[in-house]
């Protein structure tokens, strides 16, 4: 089992379809992108004007929209 640190409140979460990396989203206005099997931060994702409710990936995993 793995602990994600993210800062901020976390609005919400999303799965790859093939469950290796989760996203998600946090009051704090940015996107995290984690390795699930590591537990390492792949990516913070900056430039949203509010706190990030919704986030969806796309069926084969290579698309995030916030």
């Amino acid at each position: 089992m793995q602990t994600l640190q993210a800062t901020g409140n976390v609005y919400s979460l999303a799965f790859s379809p093939d469950s290796a990396f989760l996203a998600n989203g946090t009051a704090d206005r940015f996107v995290y992108v984690w390795d699930v099997h590591s537990g390492r931060l792949l990516q913070k994702l900056d430039g949203h004007d509010k706190g990030v409710g919704a986030r969806a990936l796309s069926p084969d995993g290579t698309l995030l929209a916030a």
